[in-house]
């Protein structure tokens, strides 16, 4: 039996991966083909994940390939599987028109999302938002790669590690085809629990920016507060102060100039007239369907039911003692399946946060990583199966 050399394999199908992204530019704007194609880059991701043991010593050959595998589908504009892009143009415009958000329009972002594409709307071309949502991505995986350095595992494992995420093909999917904006606010995450330890002032200051991006991050604000109260009170009241004052200071404007519409935009009564999240999909269900009639009501439950669930989390890690990263791995895990809408990208919240707490356990991290991929790939096939039957 002829023995393949793990370098040589692993080089392989990184030129596999980049090889199959010309397929997918082709195929872009038709739904089933891009999803064949995202099929087979997940099957080809699983041989590597389950193949691949060790760093390979080309090491930083197969990271120049991972990143044009990464930017390459940035430079055709789709909407093959989701159309935020063409929202982040809309509103966008609006803003350089003069109008003020939750204002003037409404909005279902907070405001640093919002005028975060400004710039690059200006720039004529929303493939450059891509490239920068991409650009987030990649240097979050940098970030992951220097606290897995720092912290945990040996300089090989951490480059491993850093290759896994950086042909993960989700990840791929969701920044560099969809262009969705969720790496722009993991990136400021990543860098506020990367600075709790050091610098909790600065800490607080990306937390909040990662908030007034996307709503989600406000539920790791209890378990920073907690490590941080762990280890030093001051500290920790620092943190809140930086917290509350950034916060404050970013939502006063809008809080000054529509209060109502800026608080709906916070509870995501702006993001959908009928919540279609998993549990509220069940709660509809339970009641004979979906009507605008039970919107608010199944609102209101699936919301408290959230709550309920993330209070009890956040009471057996206090009970149990556990670190930050498991905390946030399980919080970010189920989060998405709670939520009173579910979108598939959603799913890459928790990765991050499963890759260092798992850093040592590759069999728990491929298993995890593997049933994301599946999971994902599920989110968008079934709709487009069950309405071909």
């Amino acid at each position: 039996m002829i023995l393949i050399d793990r370098k040589r394999l692993s080089l392989f199908f990184s030129v596999l991966f980049l090889s199959l992204c010309p397929f997918l530019v082709l195929s872009i704007n038709n739904q089933l083909n891009t999803l064949l194609v995202y099929l087979g880059l997940t099957i080809a991701y699983a041989a590597f994940l389950f193949s691949v043991k060790e760093c390979p010593s080309n090491f930083w050959l197969i990271i120049v390939l991972g990143v044009a595998y990464r930017l390459l589908p940035c430079f055709v504009a789709t909407s093959a599987l989701s159309n935020d892009l063409t929202q982040y143009g809309y509103l966008g415009n609006k803003i350089i028109g003069g109008q003020i958000p939750y204002k003037d329009f409404s909005a279902p972002y907070p405001p640093f999302s919002l005028y975060i594409s400004v710039p690059f709307i200006l720039a004529g071309d929303l493939r450059v938002l891509k490239i920068f949502f991409v650009s987030c991505d990649l240097a979050m995986i940098f970030l992951l790669y220097i606290i897995l350095k720092s912290k945990f595992v040996s300089v090989d494992k951490g480059r491993f590690l850093s290759m896994l995420a950086l042909f993960f093909p989700v990840s791929m999917l969701e920044y560099s085809v969809s262009g969705h904006n969720d790496s722009f606010t993991m990136l400021l995450l990543i860098a506020s629990v990367a600075l709790l330890d050091s610098k909790p002032a600065f800490s607080s200051i990306s937390l909040s920016l990662a908030v007034c991006s996307k709503i989600f991050p406000v539920l790791a604000v209890p378990f920073m507060v907690k490590y941080l109260f762990s280890k030093s009170r001051q500290a920790s009241h620092h943190f809140l102060l930086g917290l509350v004052s950034s916060l404050s200071l970013i939502s006063a404007p809008f809080v000054l100039l529509s209060s109502s519409s800026y608080f709906e935009m916070i509870l995501g009564t702006t993001r959908f007239s009928i919540p279609y999240g998993l549990f509220p999909t069940l709660l509809f269900a339970l009641l004979g369907g979906a009507s605008a009639s039970l919107a608010i009501p199944v609102l209101i439950v699936s919301s408290v039911f959230s709550a309920v669930v993330f209070l009890l989390i956040f009471t057996y890690s206090c009970v149990h003692k556990w670190e930050l990263f498991k905390s946030l791995s399980v919080v970010f895990v189920f989060l998405p399946f709670l939520l009173p809408q579910f979108q598939p990208w959603y799913l890459l919240w928790a990765l991050p946060f499963v890759m260092l707490y798992f850093s040592e356990n590759r069999k728990m991290l491929v298993g995890y990583m593997a049933l994301l991929s599946i999971s994902h790939f599920l989110s968008y096939a079934m709709p487009l199966l069950v309405s071909s039957v």
